[in-house]
């Protein structure tokens, strides 16, 4: 790659680039250099494919620490916050590239890349069923959970009081969590209010257990 370059997440990237690209709001992508360096880019490409399904799987299985105290707090979830909400960004991409472009041209650039017009289309339809998928998803998993306590389906759909709700997540080394979760940890620090080694170590334990309340806040 000739840096700087940002990749969507759960991308594959062929070839050698000799041009920078930003397609971080398109995940799940095939990226390939051609004869001449530029990257063609297939928009949404690996969520049809089994693969993904079973690097999603096999990951868990592969973390063999068997410590009593696990430091690095992994997130191993393919679809979340992070990856939906890239997916639903290249939605819009898509549709303006789609929108404003004639149907005379062949390919589009975006992002420092090349797409063929034909593909637009079936990218965004990839990724707008992704996006449905995993918000049903969420609202049944919620349901279920909460019958299974025995609690009044009227409550079930209200975020829980912990929970941060914010549009944008970020990936802390292998870590999910929205944003402002991250920046009040910076803050503390800066703050003095987590001085020591353990007590960050704690903050960011906290941080994965309240991971499926801040996924519910932001669904």
């Amino acid at each position: 790659l000739m840096w700087p370059c940002r990749v969507g997440p759960f991308s594959v990237v062929l070839g050698k680039h000799t041009r920078s690209f930003d397609t971080e709001r398109l995940p799940f992508s095939h990226l390939e250099a051609d004869a001449s360096g530029r990257c063609m880019l297939i928009p949404g490409h690996y969520i049809a494919t089994v693969g993904t399904l079973r690097d999603g799987s096999k990951w868990p299985q592969r973390d063999r620490r068997s410590g009593p105290v696990r430091r690095d707090q992994i997130g191993f979830d393919v679809f979340s916050p992070l990856t939906v909400g890239r997916m639903q960004q290249g939605l819009e991409v898509l549709d303006q590239l789609q929108n404003q472009t004639d149907r005379k041209v062949e390919t589009v650039a975006v992002g420092g890349v090349a797409v063929k017009r034909v593909l637009l289309r079936t990218g965004r339809k990839r990724y707008a069923a992704s996006v449905e998928r995993y918000l049903l998803e969420q609202v049944v998993l919620r349901l279920e959970a909460w019958v299974d306590r025995g609690q009044p389906l009227e409550q079930a759909l209200q975020p829980d009081g912990e929970a941060v709700d914010d549009a944008q997540w970020v990936d802390v080394g292998g870590q999910l969590m929205p944003g402002a979760r991250l920046e009040q940890i910076c803050q503390d620090v800066v703050d003095g209010h987590l001085d020591t080694v353990i007590q960050l170590q704690v903050a960011f334990a906290e941080a994965h257990r309240l991971y499926p309340s801040d996924v519910w806040a932001w669904t």
